[in-house]
């Protein structure tokens, strides 16, 4: 969950908030530092889908999709069977492709 967080920060360009220390713990507990690391690949691969869910969404197949990947008229992370394509891009395609 907290990826998903970040990768929307990422996304949005918005700086996380600085943390704060200092909580206290109760008897028996320690406290933890905890880190996430985000690239841009991240954020990608967390807002894409299968080429046959862009297919559908596209109303393509999968063929077509394959195409504009190749194109370069969708983002795409994978290869082959396990390529997934990017929500951003579907929805950029979707805005401004013919009808």
């Amino acid at each position: 969950m907290l990826e998903l967080v970040l990768a929307d920060y990422v996304e949005e360009g918005v700086e996380p908030s600085v943390p704060v220390f200092g909580h206290a713990c109760g008897d028996g507990a320690a406290a933890a530092l905890v880190s996430v690391s985000v690239t841009d690949d991240d954020v990608l691969r967390m807002g894409a889908v299968p080429s046959a869910e862009a297919a559908r969404m596209l109303g393509a197949s999968r063929g077509r999709v394959a195409q504009m990947v190749a194109s370069g008229q969708l983002e795409s992370l994978g290869t082959g069977t396990a390529r997934r394509i990017s929500l951003r891009s579907i929805n950029a395609r979707l805005a401004s492709a013919p009808k």
